[in-house]
Parts: structure tokens; sequence; C-alpha cells
């Protein structure tokens, strides 16, 4: 599962990295993004135009009487899923965190980050009536993830950022692409439990203990 990340990018520099046109929104950037919160993602639309909008890390879900913000969608389950066709994503982010048990009430936070520039998380994404909202597709982790979790979200390398967002591209071709990250390009520390509170939301959250 991914629940936390952090996205502290410069739009400026996103619309470039992205190849978008000029971003039509604020972001400040954020250490600790929370479901619900709004980051910036990367859609490409039918005119073949990519585009930054913000949306809610979280797509609204209602099962019964429960309603709950759907954070993560298995990368396995993707292929008969409507949005996965239709409504794919990318989200920029600087690094995730997850968490290793200690002991059955104690977990200790951890965050993992690319060696170099940030990462492309794969999504999907939805249009609805109170704003966009987005969902992160998650893969089986890799050897650094998997001793704190067995989970990673799918991350794209730089040329597979186009076939992704790209309309039209083949099912099969778009499912190859969902893999665990290479952990060599990857790195993680241990970090201050502070960024168990949704209210923190600094540079501090990042920092290795």
């Amino acid at each position: 599962m991914c629940g936390r990340f952090a996205t502290i990018e410069s739009l400026e520099k996103l619309a470039k990295f992205y190849q978008t046109l000029p971003p039509a929104i604020q972001f400040n950037g954020n250490y600790n993004v929370c479901p619900t919160e709004q980051v910036p993602i990367v859609i490409e639309r039918q005119d073949k135009e990519r585009e930054i909008i913000l949306a809610q890390f979280g797509t609204p879900m209602q099962i019964g009487a429960k309603k709950f913000p759907l954070l993560n969608l298995q990368s396995e389950k993707a292929r008969n899923r409507e949005d996965f066709k239709n409504r794919r994503c990318v989200i920029p982010s600087n690094g995730f965190y997850e968490w290793a048990k200690v002991t059955p009430k104690d977990k200790q936070p951890y965050y993992f980050s690319p060696k170099n520039g940030f990462f492309t998380f794969a999504g999907v994404w939805k249009q609805g009536t109170n704003g966009n909202s987005f969902t992160i597709f998650t893969t089986s982790a890799n050897d650094l993830v998997s001793a704190v979790h067995p989970r990673m979200p799918v991350i794209l390398s730089h040329n597979a950022l186009g076939h992704w967002l790209e309309p039209d591209a083949p099912k099969e071709s778009l499912i190859s692409l969902m893999e665990p990250f290479p952990d060599g390009l990857m790195q993680s520390w241990k970090v201050s439990k502070t960024v168990n509170s949704p209210k923190n939301k600094e540079a501090s959250c990042i920092n290795s203990l």
C-alpha cells in the first residue's frame, strides 16, 4: 500500500519535465501527502496535449453505508477496469513512506526516495462533482521495500511515461510496465514518527534519524 508520500517539486519544473501545457493551478509542495489532500497529477487529453491538474488523493467510494477514499489498486487487477483503459494519469512524487512493524503496537516509518530526480507513480483518475481524484497502482515490492512492506507503488521510468499516458496505448503493453522499480535506483532511511500525524507537513518529515 502507498498511503503517504511527498511532492515538493515546483510546477514549473514539473511542466518542463512532463512537457505539459503551462500549469493553471497553484501548489506549494507537501512533505506528507495524506488521503483526500490535493496534489498535482499529469493527464494526457484526447488532443494529445498534456496537462497538470490538481486532484484529491483517493477516489471517493461507497460500499453500502461505508464511504472511503480508494488510495491504491493492485496492478494485477487492472486489466478489466474502465479507468485503466480510459483515464490513466501519473503522479509526481519525491518519495513515499512505509511503516515497519517493531512490536504489535509500534511501527517505525521509513522514507523511500529515488537516488536522482523524482518518482513518477502510475495511476488512474476521475472527474467528479466535487473535483478530480486519483488512485495509485501498486505492485509487489522490490528487495529494498520488501524489508518493510510487501507492496510498493508502480513507478514508471522516463522512457515508459509517454506510453502510459497515450490514450490509445494497447492494454497488454501497459500491463507490462507495472513491474517493481529497480531497487538500485532507490534509497531509504528511518524517519521520525512526526510523519504519523497528518498535521505535520514540514521538510523535517523526511529527515533521517
